[in-house]
């Protein structure tokens, strides 16, 4: 896959050995290159026009990424990325051989309702379609996480992109740092092993690179160098 961001002369190339790091020294661009990313989660127009490709050929930018501004406030909880949740639950849910049970569970359900609903001289109507995500909405299905270690919510939101298979790149905002050299080197190991792809995006530059690490720096001239 590659990521055109079209105030760049470079794209940025995933694959399934490396972690990309663009380092930004511009602080203004480097603010509306996130805020961007955040409108494209939010399904909005982003100042930055940026577009993914696989294959030669575009795919939807916003649901194969998921942007963390914020790791250690990230709320698992939150909207958009329970909706995602729900729909990959249902999706899998559609694939499974228990969807004869639950349907019919479901029609014995709607005909109770339906006969209660017929005690009274009113214009009732009872929705015939219902949806599993109403279902996961119902049950209050979400995702409880009780540790407060930084590195340990990370692993845990690479885990759960990749089992329900949310998105397949991870965009972090300033995560280096949180952690040490170790660390990062453990974070990057298990993305890949996951098969899950990540960005981040740094507003300092560092010098050298890690092990796995390709870095893309952008200076204030808006000048790139790959290393």
């Amino acid at each position: 896959m590659n990521l055109e961001i079209f105030q760049l002369d470079n794209s940025l190339p995933f694959n399934d050995t490396s972690v990309i790091i663009v380092e930004v020294e511009n602080i203004k661009f480097y603010r509306s290159l996130i805020e961007s990313f955040h409108c494209i989660s939010e399904f909005e127009t982003p100042a930055i026009e940026m577009r993914l490709y696989e294959n030669n050929e575009e795919v939807n930018i916003a649901n194969e990424t998921v942007i963390i501004t914020d790791i250690l406030h990230f709320d698992f909880k939150q909207r958009v990325f329970i909706t995602k949740i729900y729909k990959q639950l249902e999706k899998q849910y559609h694939n499974n051989k228990e969807i004869d049970l639950i349907a019919d569970q479901l029609i014995e359900l709607r005909q109770l309702i339906g006969i209660q609903l017929n005690d009274y001289d009113l214009p009732l109507q009872l929705n015939e379609e219902v949806k599993l995500s109403s279902l996961y909405k119902l049950f209050n299905v979400t995702i409880e996480v009780e540790t407060e270690s930084i590195l340990d919510r990370l692993l845990l939101l690479i885990d759960l992109v990749a089992q329900l298979k949310i998105a397949r790149i991870i965009i972090l905002n300033n995560v280096r740092c949180y952690f040490v050299e170790q660390e990062l080197l453990e974070v990057y190991k298990y993305a890949l092993y996951k098969n899950i792809k990540l960005l981040l995006i740094e507003s300092t530059f560092k010098k050298g690179k890690l092990q796995y690490e390709r870095k893309l720096q952008i200076d204030n001239d808006y000048i790139e160098f790959w290393q």
